[in-house]
């Protein structure tokens, strides 16, 4: 499945993480993105090449943003993506 759609579940992920807020939400859109970067490693560059004119901090801003939400399990998410991100 993201060997074929994966460029456009990463563009889904980070758009609705920029858009929601409520923790649960927040948190199953961690879980999936964390999901599909240890389950298939190759699409750790699909989130890299997220950045456009309209949004040039991408993917990194919208998880940045999870770090200031009060939800702990948000927090680690995030932070355990961008590790994997920036690794």
């Amino acid at each position: 499945m993201f060997a074929t759609q994966g460029q456009q579940y990463a563009r889904l992920y980070i758009d609705l993480l920029r858009k929601l807020q409520r923790a649960d939400t927040v948190q199953a859109i961690l879980v999936s993105i964390n999901e599909m970067l240890v389950t298939d490693p190759s699409t750790i560059t699909l989130y890299h090449n997220l950045a456009t004119a309209e949004h040039p901090d991408d993917p990194y801003s919208p998880l940045i943003n999870c770090l200031s939400v009060e939800d702990e399990l948000a927090v680690l998410a995030a932070l355990r993506i961008l590790g994997l991100l920036i690794a």
